[in-house]
């Protein structure tokens, strides 16, 4: 016998949903419902929280007490008024009124580091005053390898100060050419004037200060001269265009107004302005020649313009910023009952309310701000009794909130990753008192008229807002370190300081040269003794003489600044309560109330006016639609809709998927990944979606312990390829003899030939090889003979068929009707699934004759692996959600393997209660595995037409229709383009240059290949602004009708095109809409 017994193979699908609608937030009622229930009767523990009516204690609002829709302290009212089909809207947008001539000067904005210049003598020696002081003759470039040192771009610690630089500028500004000039920035590269900045314009002065640097206005790369910037750049000749240099001094770590701020060293720098364009506002918005990029370019303006005046109010992170937040003494009175506790406890985070802002222009020109509230988990730098947050905390008996068991022994290894990273994450504040002055230096002191208070302050040492930087000082990069794991063993970190040399002074009685460990500087130096030698200290990068700075934890403290990791479940909860408070017209007024914040107001109002814009601080309001409500029905029962969300408990899928097989990945160190797993497996049964065949509950721990595999997450790809191996041997290959023991077969799908040239794919029991390395199957179809079977010294095709016993009586059963359970064999005899005993393999002839025994038999169809369907899924439990990780597994998962996975992270959370959590997971699991042979679906989707209910979406299922969705990538200058169809997903990826539109030609190509797949087609197209949507209209949908036009006009020979756009903001949480009745 050349095959015996059962064998692998997985099916599966592709890509699916994230998320399913079955989140719902506590004590949440609906926005319009709210209004018929409230505290009347509906809506809260009086009433129905729901549509429209009464509850159990009364009517609802419209009940009048027992009048026309409910009774007196009955046991429920009726249903209310009749859903109204219009209503009047408010929406979170402000009208902007423009001034007619309104014209922008845009300039470019370099900033460098710079130095006072000091004045020399002959010899190059400094020249010094009356008072021993030098003498400073203006200002230079500070300049690294003989390049000027300019700030970078990137990195967000640097946008706060280019804002306050350039705030420092606008005050010169001001000075030079009066109160009304002004210019808008929000810490980017580009600057706007409300009038043109005059300053040196003629070419000959601008070559001058090209000759001076160096090199073209532009920085080292710019030759200048006919080959630079005075040829190909702004700075033309023969232009008009301005250039102009400012030299500002600033507190690079803090604002003037910090309390620390007269401890912190003012550093000057240079800021260089080039003009780049004049922008029409006025003409561009009311010209319908205005092209798309002039629209965005005045969007982009008007946004910055209306930033500035947030920046300079309230709080911002980041380049380019879009959330604003309130200061710290503003939050409990905006914050709402749902998060005051956290302005009263001892914590050192809070969530900040804000405001985001964004401009929007209407085709008709018109201008409007978007409002919306934000709120963010942001750390504090004080208690509320006004004491710094240290962070070592010896109260808590914590370091940055990570527990320590002991402060006198060092950190334990298996401690000091999570602390580093917790310490990473913070931004710090360094503070300590030096010893008292010396009676020599006090005296010196005083006789210069300085006040005692201020020679206190003489003893303060600060490091404004620093991070956990590497000591690059080390050649050797296995020593370039940003933490150190004490502060007083000289094996851990060391040093040797050089005792001043003054001028003239006996060489030989200078002292020499002392080893320090960090604990005994401070000590020797400071007067300092460190109460935790033991623990650990960070760098905080270059300090003062450009020396890499070291300090111990103890000496640092909390800085105001973002929070990492704001996903813990008390915080989600608060913040969904704080969404429940200020849900329907509440969240409308709520963005008023924050828009009309007077000390925002005060100060925009002002700037608006000088930028030639005055805004409605009134809400618009608007004429909408009600639309009927969806009916989502699961296979069991209707759903019970609240807001937008239901309940996935307990409900059964309309349509379940198949997992035939299954890989899984650990990639934590914890065990309990793999036990955690049997929850997830059962929460799939719950809902219908079938697990691999003929493997039951009893079986389930023995499958995954034989198929779970270790992962590592430097090794996502080896890791991922190992586990699907692992998965192949146990389904396809039975390396566990599990399908042979119990004479039983693996199901999946394989690819059959349907014809001469036709591949379909088909449901398929695997028979596996008798050898491992033979990598080939015998596959049992689910009709047709199977095997070519010898007897009686013939050969015949037969149908492999299994002899079974029923009480005592013979059936004969096809494989694909017996199924193996806990230890129990059942088959499907007669329609009805009846408990079986096992008893041989048989073959069924085509004349239907029965063969108990034969000679050989061998399958018809051997097929190699590239014809059964891949491994369904495999599943990695990670140890962490950092993006790195969850990015790498995608892109092996759809790119290199085309097997579809499940990321599984925060397990660990739900293990006592599992289920929402597994169910939430099997929703994604049905989506990812759903394909053309399945159509999986978790609900049904009904609408009525005239009174009638129809199942499934309308339009959708008149004909065959493709439904195409397609946006850009920004952040990688390329557009992706997933394409979905009958619900089986793929995707295509085309190089593209950054725009916020696609190429004619990319678009021509895409509706060239895909248009010819569906009859009908539905587009969603993602980040189309209002700026862009005319050369959407235009180009993108005009390739797509032009090429539905031609392949029907082949099908049909008459057709008429037809095109119906549809303009949808799908995110809801920026579009508020309260209602109020007409």
């Amino acid at each position: 016998m050349s095959y015996y017994g059962g064998g692998g193979g997985g099916g599966g699908g592709d890509r699916g949903g994230y998320d399913g609608g079955s989140r719902k937030r506590p004590g949440e009622h609906g926005h319009y419902d709210d209004r018929r229930g409230g505290d009347r009767g509906g809506g809260g523990d009086r009433g129905g929280g729901g549509r429209y009516g009464g509850g159990d204690r009364g009517g609802g609002r419209f009940s009048g007490g027992g009048g026309r829709f409910g009774g007196r302290g009955g046991r429920g009212g009726g249903r209310g008024p009749p859903r109204p089909q219009e209503l009047q809207v408010r929406a979170n947008y402000f009208r902007c009124d423009i001034r007619d001539d309104l014209k922008y000067y845009q300039y470019t904005v370099q900033i460098c580091d710079a130095r006072r210049k000091k004045e020399v003598d002959k010899d190059g020696n400094a020249v010094l005053d009356e008072n021993g002081r030098k003498i400073f003759t203006g200002f230079e470039v500070s300049k690294f390898n003989g390049n000027a040192r300019a700030l970078v771009d990137e990195k967000e610690g640097l946008q706060t100060l280019r804002r306050r630089i350039l705030g420092k500028m606008r005050v010169k500004l001001q000075k030079d050419l009066g109160r009304d000039a002004d210019i808008a920035y929000d810490g980017g590269v580009n600057v706007y004037g409300n009038q043109k900045l005059v300053f040196d314009t003629s070419e000959k002065e601008i070559q001058e200060k090209v000759a001076e640097e160096g090199h073209g206005i532009y920085g080292p790369t710019d030759p200048g001269g006919e080959q630079g910037s005075s040829s190909t750049n702004p700075l033309a000749k023969n232009t008009t265009r301005t250039y102009g240099k400012f030299f500002v001094v600033v507190k690079p770590t803090c604002d003037e107004e910090d309390e620390d701020s007269d401890r912190i060293k003012n550093k000057w720098f240079q800021v260089l302005l080039v003009e780049t364009a004049v922008i029409e506002v006025s003409k561009i918005l009311s010209s319908p020649r205005s092209s798309t990029a002039d629209f965005e370019t005045v969007r982009q303006c008007l946004d910055v313009v209306n930033k500035t005046t947030l920046t300079k109010t309230l709080t911002c992170f980041g380049k380019s910023p879009r959330q604003f937040y309130f200061p710290e003494r503003d939050q409990q009175g905006l914050c709402g009952r749902s998060l005051n506790h956290y302005w009263r406890g001892k914590s050192n985070n809070a969530p900040f309310i804000g405001l985001t802002e964004n401009t929007r222009i209407c085709s008709n020109g018109k201008v409007f701000t978007m409002s919306d509230v934000c709120l963010k988990y942001l750390l504090k730098d004080k208690y509320p009794n006004n004491e710094p947050i240290p962070v070592l905390d010896p109260d808590n008996r914590t370091i940055a909130g990570v527990r320590v068991r002991d402060f006198n022994s060092p950190i334990p290894l298996d401690d000091r990753e999570k602390m580093e990273l917790a310490i990473k994450g913070l931004t710090m504040k360094v503070e300590y008192l030096k010893k008292p002055h010396s009676a020599d230096l006090l005296k010196r002191l005083r006789a210069k008229g300085i006040s005692e208070q201020r020679i206190e302050s003489f003893r303060k040492e600060v490091r404004k807002n620093v991070t956990m930087k590497k000591d690059f000082s080390k050649e050797d990069k296995e020593l370039q370190v940003r933490i150190k794991w004490g502060a007083d063993d000289p094996a851990i970190h060391s040093f040797t300081s050089e005792p001043r040399r003054r001028e003239g002074e006996d060489q030989e009685n200078v002292p020499p040269p002392v080893t320090y460990t960090v604990y005994s500087y401070f000590q020797e130096k400071y007067g300092i003794r460190l109460k935790y030698p033991k623990m650990p200290m960070i760098c905080t990068g270059k300090g003062r003489g450009r020396v890499y700075e070291w300090f111990p934890v103890e000496l640092l403290f909390q800085s105001f600044g973002k929070m990492r990791n704001t996903n813990e479940t008390q915080q989600v909860q608060d913040v969904l309560k704080f969404y429940d408070e200020f849900s329907g017209i509440n969240i409308v007024r709520k963005v008023e109330e924050l828009t009309n914040n007077p000390q925002i107001q005060e100060h925009q109002k002002s700037f608006l006016r000088l930028f030639g814009i005055i805004k409605n601080y009134s809400a618009v309001t608007l004429k909408a639609k009600v639309l009927e409500e969806p009916c989502i029905q699961f296979k069991e029962r209707p759903s019970l809709i609240n807001d937008g969300s239901w309940n996935l408990r307990d409900v059964k899928f309309d349509s379940p998927a198949t997992m035939a097989s299954f890989a899984l990945i650990n990639f934590t160190n914890r065990s309990n990944a793999v036990r955690f797993f049997s929850n997830v497996l059962n929460s799939c049964r719950k809902h219908g979606i079938q697990l691999p065949f003929n493997i039951g509950r009893r079986d389930e721990s023995l499958v995954v312990n034989e198929v779970a595999c270790s992962g590592d997450v430097y090794h996502i790809k080896d890791s991922f390829r190992n586990a699907v191996e692992k998965a192949k041997e146990f389904f396809w290959y039975d390396g566990s003899g599990f399908y042979k023991k119990n004479n039983i077969w693996h199901k999946t799908r394989a690819l059959k030939l349907i014809g001469e040239t036709k591949w379909e794919w088909e449901e398929a029991l695997l028979i596996p090889p008798p050898q491992r390395s033979m990598s080939q199957f015998g596959i049992i179809f689910s009709y047709g003979p199977t095997h070519n079977v010898e007897h009686n010294g013939t050969t015949s095709l037969a149908r492999l068929q299994v002899g079974v016993l029923v009480g005592n009586k013979k059936e004969i059963v096809d494989p694909f009707n017996l199924f193996f359970d806990e230890g129990r064999y059942e088959a499907m005899i007669s329609g009805t699934k009846q408990e079986v005993e096992y008893g041989c393999v048989l073959f069924q002839l085509e004349n239907q004759t029965i063969l108990e025994s034969v000679e050989d038999y061998k399958p018809i169809n051997i097929v190699g692996e590239n014809l059964i369907h891949p491994i369904s899924m495999v599943f990695a439990f990670l140890p962490d959600d950092k993006k790195q990780h969850y990015d790498e597994i995608k892109k092996f998962s759809h790119s290199t393997f085309g097997i579809p996975s499940q990321c599984i992270v925060k397990f660990p959370k739900f293990e006592s209660k599992p289920d929402q959590y597994c169910s939430n997971i099997a929703l994604k699991i049905n989506t990812k595995l759903s394909n053309m042979s399945n159509n999986a679906r978790a609900w049904e989707t009904s609408y009525k037409v005239a009174g009638s209910e129809m199942k499934g979406i309308p339009w959708l299922s008149e004909v065959p229709t493709l439904v195409l969705g397609f946006s850009i990538s920004h952040g990688l200058s390329s557009y992706m383009l997933p394409l979905m169809q009958c619900m089986q997903f793929a995707q295509s990826v085309s190089v593209h240059s950054k725009s916020d539109v696609i190429s004619n030609e990319i678009m021509e190509d895409m509706a060239d290949t895909l248009v010819m797949l569906g009859i009908r087609v539905l587009v969603y197209r993602d980040g189309v602004s209002v700026g862009d949507f005319k050369h959407v209209l235009e180009h993108e949908c005009g390739a797509i009708m032009e090429d539905m036009a031609e392949t029907l006009l082949q099908l049909f020979k008459s057709y008429r095109n037809i095109l119906k756009i549809f303009c949808v903001d799908k995110k809801i949480s920026n579009l508020y809409l309260s209602f109020t009745t007409t």
